[in-house]
């Protein structure tokens, strides 16, 4: 799903755009939730603030007349997106010039096979919110299908093919069908299915479909391949995109709690459509890097139901038994946060307490704080301890449990540019978001921005801005630049562009 607003991808169950903070929504969707109450290591939720941008992208280079700091030579293979002063889309090369003049509602930033997103607005709905119709340009800026489609996904580097939804009326209601288009244009599988994922590295797409059973409604998931041949049945209650392992965590109906709620059981299945591991447990993650999953059950404690998390290796096996309260998957270096329950706040919730184990399950950082995220690429996590005076800090730290940076409110978030190479940026909230840009080991490279595009350039720089204004319609309007790995300023964006998008390497 991507946000309708910026052309962010959300994730499966995201309910707001990670970019610029929309609520997700627009279609209907089966529900993700495995359980009925979501889980979150911190033990907390906190709202989403909106930052009023359009597009997906932040990175820039100069439009014309753009001011350059420094002398380069550029390649003409990288484009950025820009938003003028009128709201319209369009795109520049590294030279500053609009090679694709400012004429969509919205756009993407460019695929690496040259190809963009872009859309048209149509309409709003009851509260306001825009309608777009979505289409995709080549990097000539020729339309490769018109803006027709009611939803669309990037395309597959491997595959070649992105998603296409468009409104079908079935017995008096209106319905979205999914399907997909190559890099032609050419709606090569059908428009059929009521939901659809992009095509993996493996040559498989995760589709779903609305049965009747029983008098209800129900979501029946499986796969298809290029051919658009529905290789594994859509027989599964509930599915998710298969893993570099091969394997993908299904679940099925098994019955009902007494509230009427239905209760699924999980496990895994291979690309050959086989349960390898068999549908045995009440929530279950897919397989991360390191080999293993988090796999959890219900168990009664002192009358209680709880649930019990541990992880199981691509055998089955559980190698790390189910003894913690909470858990996430393995992080990429191999460290995954648990927690356990150590007591109950003055409302009666439990309150946990929150550590990181390794593939062996040793205990390497003791659970000592009250909310802990999973390490993100860079080695870093972003941790949570009251001071004693009832006031929660966050901090920083590393692989080792050591301090990098505290004393940060509970209202700092912690990012890591996509491509980004070790770079990450840190959100404080307060009544606005407000970024600053650190570069791996931690050296601050910027001052405080309102905007950060979360790629990273493919030329090597990060779009950054400052707010200016507000349009009429409420946009923001932001001073936009582009900064190098060292924080310094290579490119001033025009006057007229309110908004700069992550430069692209295209074909």
């Amino acid at each position: 799903m991507y946000c309708s607003r910026c052309g962010c991808e959300i994730k499966a169950g995201g309910r707001f755009c990670p970019q610029c903070g929309n609520a997700a929504g627009g279609f209907p969707q089966p529900s993700v939730d495995k359980k009925r109450n979501p889980k979150s290591a911190s033990g907390k939720r906190k709202g989403k603030k909106w930052i009023t941008i359009i597009v997906s992208v932040c990175l820039l280079v100069t439009a014309v007349g753009g001011v350059f700091l420094y002398q380069k030579v550029f390649s003409e293979k990288y484009l950025a997106l820009v938003i003028n002063d009128e709201g319209k889309v369009g795109y520049i090369n590294e030279n500053g010039k609009e090679v694709i003049e400012c004429q969509y509602d919205m756009g993407r930033r460019f695929s690496e096979n040259g190809i963009a997103v872009v859309g048209e607005r149509i309409d709003v709905d009851d509260e306001g919110n825009p309608i777009y119709r979505y289409g995709c340009i080549n990097q000539k800026g020729k339309a490769i299908t018109e803006c027709q489609y009611v939803d669309m996904g990037d395309f597959s580097d491997k595959s070649g093919l992105a998603y296409v939804v468009k409104i079908s009326v079935e017995d008096e209601e209106s319905i979205w069908k999914y399907g997909y288009i190559n890099e032609q244009g050419e709606e090569v599988i059908p428009l059929q299915y009521n939901g659809a994922g992009s095509f993996s590295e493996k040559g498989l797409a995760l589709v779903w479909k609305v049965v009747r059973e029983d008098a209800d409604s129900i979501w029946k998931y499986g796969y298809i391949n290029e051919q658009g041949e529905e290789v594994i049945p859509l027989r599964y209650d509930y599915a998710e995109h298969f893993s570099e392992s091969g394997l993908a965590c299904v679940g099925k109906i098994v019955g009902e709690d007494a509230d009427g709620y239905s209760i699924k059981k999980y496990g895994y299945i291979n690309e050959q459509g086989e349960e390898v591991i068999p549908l045995q447990y009440d929530y279950a993650y897919s397989f991360s890097e390191s080999g293993l999953a988090c796999v959890e059950k219900m168990v009664r404690e002192d009358e209680e139901s709880i649930w019990k998390y541990g992880y199981i290796n691509e055998q089955g096996e559980e190698v790390i038994p189910l003894q913690y309260d909470k858990a996430e998957s393995f992080s990429k270096n191999s460290l995954a946060v648990i927690g356990k329950v150590e007591g109950k706040d003055e409302d009666g919730y439990p309150r946990y307490k929150y550590g990181y184990i390794n593939k062996q399950g040793e205990e390497v950082i003791p659970m000592q704080y009250d909310g802990a995220t999973s390490f993100l690429e860079n080695g870093l996590a972003l941790v949570e301890k009251e001071n004693g005076e009832g006031i929660y800090e966050k901090e920083i730290i590393n692989e080792n449990g050591e301090k990098i940076m505290g004393s940060l409110s509970t209202d700092t978030y912690m990012n890591t540019f996509t491509g980004g190479n070790g770079f990450f940026y840190i959100t404080e909230w307060v009544d606005d978001a407000k970024y600053k840009i650190f570069d791996k080991t931690v050296l601050t490279i910027s001052g405080k921005f309102d905007y950060v595009d979360y790629n990273y350039g493919d030329n090597g720089t990060i779009a950054v801005g400052k707010k200016i204004g507000m349009l009429s319609d409420g946009q923001n309007k932001y001073e936009c630049r582009y900064i190098n790995e060292y924080g310094k300023t290579v490119m001033k964006v025009p006057d007229k562009y309110i908004y700069a998008g992550a430069f692209a390497k295209v074909k």
